[in-house]
């Protein structure tokens, strides 16, 4: 089922965007942000959000369990939580069939994914839009670890390293979909872990 409430959070820039624990305040990264969205889906505020991805992060932190730096949450983390039931979606011309408004893509494996975003808008095959943060790295738009406010048709060819073969990004990632159903249902769970 598609959630146009997750669709439209990613609309809202997550305030703050930042976490702080020891001692040092740490920027959100794309997966916190996607969880801070899921969270106001929830009907959580922007401070609650922010205190539940904050929770999150120093439950899993090395630096919080005395075993290294402090970091913000970690892929693995992101990846062993919210990202077990991702579909791969093997090619741009799959993308239209596979995905939904609210829907959740990642990128590189489930179990330690590189990217999220949110699946704003599916048209019809060439009109897929998508709105994230830290969009740098795959799409080349936005800003280093801040959101970027503008929604990317990803069914365009830039936006695909190799469109058949399914290389997704400027480093022609794999490219999954997470349904928003679940990644709602697991953001509920986690919301009482912290």
């Amino acid at each position: 089922m598609p959630s146009p409430e997750l669709s439209r959070h990613s609309k809202t820039p997550p305030a703050p965007a930042t976490v702080t624990h020891g001692g040092f305040e740490l920027p959100y990264t794309c997966h916190m942000a996607a969880i801070h969205w899921a969270m106001m889906t929830l009907g959580k505020s922007q401070q609650e959000a922010n205190r539940i991805v904050g929770g999150l992060t120093r439950r899993g932190c090395p630096g919080c369990i005395g075993n290294g730096q402090h970091t913000s949450l970690s892929a693995l983390e992101y990846g062993n939580l919210f990202c077990c039931t991702a579909t791969l979606i093997p090619n741009r011309g799959a993308l239209h069939g596979m995905v939904e408004v609210g829907d959740v893509l990642i990128t590189a494996h489930p179990g330690r994914p590189t990217h999220s975003m949110i699946v704003r808008q599916n048209r019809r095959p060439d009109h897929i839009t998508v709105r994230g943060f830290n969009n740098t790295g795959t799409l080349g738009t936005g800003a280093h670890l801040e959101y970027d406010d503008v929604s990317h048709n990803i069914s365009k060819h830039k936006y695909w390293h190799n469109p058949g073969n399914g290389e997704f990004g400027l480093t022609g990632n794999a490219l999954y979909v997470i349904r928003a159903e679940a990644f709602l249902s697991i953001a509920r769970a986690v919301s009482r872990l912290v």
